[in-house]
């Protein structure tokens, strides 16, 4: 231990002597310049096609600038070299290092024209040579200083010299606009020439990225070049901001590469449209277009609306001729209506798969961020982000926050939600103004109901909070004070019921009283619930108004998705076994969770927990409530997990752990705000304090290393527990690890492969017209009913399917896909097995 120590702190002491050296601090800066030309370079000759010579000094102009900035206000400064006019510097500069690159031009014609290298290649090599010329001029000519830089008083002020100074300010002011004017117009060109390109998309697509691009390098580089004494002084005193903000722009980053090869809008290249969004992804575009509520009315509209969007940008087509209303009555419109706009109506499907995609993962960071502004205003900066760095480094979250499903936009609002109760509880008994808490806390539980219907566990969580704290702080909770606890308890629930009537008001708007009316018949039970209920919501159906039909519709979606998880979600596979309506037992998600889940993560988990039952164990009852009080948005969230996690234990709806997320997000944000407290304390510690950036840095790195691994196949992500990723689909398959979304892959396989009768037996929406991608000549399936294949043929099956069949006990060895084990000749992505058919087949 005391070997480590002495490295550590040999290793900081060595970091900052070289960072007193000016040629360290020139080699650094060069380094930064280095890749900002390498990257230039790239895109002039490897982009634009530029010659060798012209695309060289365009892109060393770009590197000199970068240089020029950080040379004047860094590299050095340990010597008072302001006295000389910025202007005069910035001449010499140029001409000094304009004939560095004529030396680079020199050395980079000959190397590539020459010796036949690769121009990058011989950038580098031109780089190091011309590197020392440099560092002789800038230090002993160019930024040659001759006192020691000091702070002088005002008395030491030279008054002959502020005119000089403030001439080289203004100069020095005007070349970093300079700079981002040509930042700004290099990253609009750049940007639109990708686009044109590689993705070949609309001129007016173009342009929009352009200026899109443009305006994102104008406010970056201003900030870092015209506005620095402003901007650093910022993020000293908003770091953790900063960095919850940097792990979003990772999160939607990562997400987006492994979405990168969809922007091209192939059949062949990305991921392929899964089981949900058939139904999911299109009908946004419905509610807005129609008015009305027929679709996929079991889950509530949000998300489908942020999906729909971008189509208003993308000259989308609605079907012709529309569905009519006796098919809107039934179970599968949703399908239909999917199918048709999606599929059979001349859109671009691939383009609307891709940017409905974008919007959803766009908005789910979004709410990432909230969550640690809100979360701040409870916690500690540094606890927030902690939570926030365990949510954006999950690759269970990654791979759902990029599809149009409802799960993990739910389970932020969730906690959203949470954090402001808690919020709302803390400012209360401090008697300090909480009413925008208060509104805040019911606008988020709206948000969450009108993401997913399973929200709804937020009543009796939350009233059991207020009932909670209503007993136990019964001292501050006396007389009138008592009443408008209570009143504004009601009005959190009054106030998340308004909101969300109000949005499906709009969604609604067209629909006919006696259209919602005929859908209430069909999904309200009166074996279940009293008939007089049914009554009710007729009458409030026809007779008040569009608010009474949104109020309504919105009761018919909880009934509807009441009735699915009444009557079970029907077969699901799990660890070996083949379960019916029954679900698979207890132990479903609780092995899910650990299996899904970052081993880091379960780790840091795993200690804090212990530690805190060590700390609960010391402490008496009475402290606890004491505790508990000072902490209500760490109560809620605990009840909150237990409640939700006990029932989905109970429930036979086991079709992926996607619909524990909310347990599984409120164990990250307590696990951040435990860690931050044991963070706190061990630092303090004299015999191992000092250990504490390596143990943290190496947590955090080990999280973003195992996403970057697992890259890019985040849904069916397993941990080394269930034997990883290629392993584990032997745990459970449906969505935590199949979805279909490895079509396209198999599509391009059979391309390249040139295999025209193909044929599977895959795990897709029953919906989607396969043929669009695999082509006519590829066929379904089914060893257990069809006859058997003739040899050399080729059959692609997904692992749910190969699991559902192997693990049917009533089918004989040769009417099951574990016959031709040995006979696998590829696997598309993680979730489709590729057998080719032998000369004979094998028997038990």
């Amino acid at each position: 231990m005391e070997s480590l120590r002495q490295s550590y702190a040999w290793a900081q002491t060595t970091t900052r002597r070289l960072l007193k050296i000016d040629f360290f601090r020139f080699f650094i800066v060069g380094s930064i310049s280095f890749i900002l030309t390498a990257i230039a370079l790239r895109i002039f000759h490897g982009g634009f096609h530029l010659s060798i010579v012209v695309a060289t000094l365009l892109s060393s102009e770009v590197g000199l600038l970068s240089n020029f900035f950080f040379h004047e206000n860094w590299t050095y400064n340990s010597v008072d070299h302001h006295s000389k006019p910025v202007l005069t510097k910035f001449i010499h500069f140029h001409m000094s290092s304009w004939s560095g690159v004529v030396i680079i031009t020199v050395l980079e014609t000959i190397g590539v024209k020459g010796l036949k290298l690769n121009y990058l290649i011989s950038l580098v090599f031109a780089s190091a040579i011309t590197m020392f010329w440099n560092f002789f001029w800038t230090k002993y000519f160019i930024f040659k200083g001759t006192t020691p830089k000091v702070l002088l008083s005002p008395e030491d002020t030279v008054p002959e010299k502020k005119k000089v100074k403030k001439r080289g300010e203004r100069f020095n002011i005007l070349m970093r606009y300079i700079a981002v004017g040509i930042l700004t117009i290099f990253a609009g060109y750049a940007g639109s020439r990708v686009m044109v390109h590689i993705w070949h998309v609309s001129p007016r697509q173009t342009r929009v990225t352009g200026y899109v691009c443009g305006l994102l390098m104008t406010i970056v580089s201003s900030l870092i070049f015209v506005y620095p004494d402003r901007l650093w002084p910022y993020a000293k005193r908003h770091t953790y901001a900063l960095l919850a903000a940097a792990c979003c722009l990772f999160f939607v980053t990562v997400s987006i590469a492994s979405e990168a090869q969809s922007f091209h809008f192939s059949k062949t290249k990305g991921e392929a449209i899964t089981y949900d969004e058939v139904s999911l992804l299109p009908n946004g575009y419905y509610y807005r277009s129609n008015g009305t509520y027929f679709t996929n009315p079991e889950h509530p509209p949000l998300v489908k609306d942020i999906a729909a969007i971008p189509f208003g940008f993308l000259d989308v087509k609605q079907p012709t001729p529309p569905l009519s209303k006796t098919k809107l009555f039934l179970d599968d419109a949703q399908y239909q209506w999917g199918k048709l706009f999606l599929f059979q109506s001349g859109n671009n499907t691939e383009a609307m798969i891709f940017w409905a995609r974008f919007s959803v993962l766009l908005a789910n960071a979004i709410l990432i961020f909230l969550l640690f502004v809100s979360l701040t205003r409870i916690w500690s900066q540094r606890a927030a982000f902690i939570g926030i760095f365990f949510i954006t480094t999950t690759e269970l979250l990654i791979g759902h926050a990029s599809l149009v499903t409802v799960d993990v936009m739910s389970a932020l609002f969730t906690m959203l939600s949470l954090t402001w109760l808690g919020v709302w509880l803390k400012r209360w008994r401090s008697e300090e103004p909480a009413r925008q808490a208060l509104i805040l806390t019911s606008l988020c539980m709206a948000g969450a109901v009108c993401s997913k219907f399973s929200t709804l566990l937020l009543i009796p969580a939350v009233a059991i909070m207020l009932l909670g704290y209503g007993v136990a702080d019964r001292k501050k909770l006396m007389g009138e004070r008592r009443k408008k606890f209570t009143i504004a308890g009601l009005g959190i629930f009054l106030l998340a019921l308004l909101f969300a009537v109000l949005f499906y008001a709009w969604h609604v708007r067209h629909m006919a009283g006696a259209d919602i009316v005929t859908q209430l018949k069909t999904n309200y039970s009166t074996k279940r619930y009293p008939k007089f209920g049914l009554t009710i919501l007729d009458d409030i159906a026809l007779h008040l108004g569009i608010l009474g039909r949104a109020f309504s519709e919105l009761a018919n979606g909880i009934l509807k998705t009441d009735n699915r998880i009444y009557n079970g979600a029907g077969s699901v596979y799990f660890m070996g076994t083949y379960y019916g309506p029954e679900g698979a037992g207890p132990l479903y998600f609780p092995v899910l969770y650990l299996t899904k889940l970052q081993p880091m993560f379960l780790i840091i988990e795993l200690v804090g927990f212990v530690a805190l039952i060590r700390i609960a164990i010391k402490e008496r009852t009475r402290k606890w409530v004491q505790q508990a009080l000072e902490h209500p948005l760490q109560v809620s969230l605990a009840l909150y997990a237990v409640i939700f996690a006990g029932i989905a234990i109970m429930s036979t709806l086991q079709i992926g752990i996607r619909h524990i997320f909310p347990v599984i997000l409120a164990t990250m944000l307590l696990t951040g705000f435990v860690a931050d407290h044991f963070i706190t304390n061990w630092s303090t510690n004299k015999q191992y304090g000092h250990y504490m950036p390596w143990i943290v840095g190496v947590a955090a790195a080990w999280m973003i290393g195992s996403v970057l691994v697992s890259y890019p196949y985040y849904i069916s992500y397993y941990n080394i527990f269930a034997g990883g990723t290629s392993n584990g689909y032997k745990v459970a398959t449906d969505s935590n690890y199949d979805w279909g979304q490895d079509i396209k892959r198999l599509a391009a396989w059979q391309q390249t492969n040139n295999v025209p009768n193909l044929r599977f037996d895959l795990l897709i929406d029953p919906f989607l017209p396969i043929e669009y991608y695999l082509g006519t000549s590829a066929h379904p399936y089914n060893i257990a009913t069809d006859a058997p294949l003739p040899a050399g043929s080729y059959l692609a099956v997904s692992v749910h399917e190969y699991e559902q069949n192997t693990h049917q006990t009533n089918l004989p060895f040769n009417k099951t896909y574990a016959q031709f084990k040995n006979d696998q000749v590829a696997r598309i992505g993680t979730t489709i097995l590729v057998y080719k058919i032998p000369a004979t087949t094998i028997k038990k």
